[in-house]
């Protein structure tokens, strides 16, 4: 039977870093569209309503 080592400090530090890089340049994506082509679009006195809700499975 083969021992399994467990990963090194290191090794889980760069997979952590490139979970962040990752999640940095979405959330980067995301604020430009929202400010650049979402807001733009917005007729004068509209309202924008954000739900966080689930959405619902059958």
């Amino acid at each position: 039977m083969s021992k399994i080592e467990p990963m090194s400090t290191s090794a889980l530090m760069g997979s952590t870093l490139e979970e962040i890089r990752f999640l940095t340049g979405f959330v980067e994506v995301l604020t430009y569209w929202v400010e650049a082509m979402f807001l733009t679009n917005i007729p004068e006195n509209r309202n924008v309503v954000l739900n966080n809700a689930p959405f619902p499975s059958r």
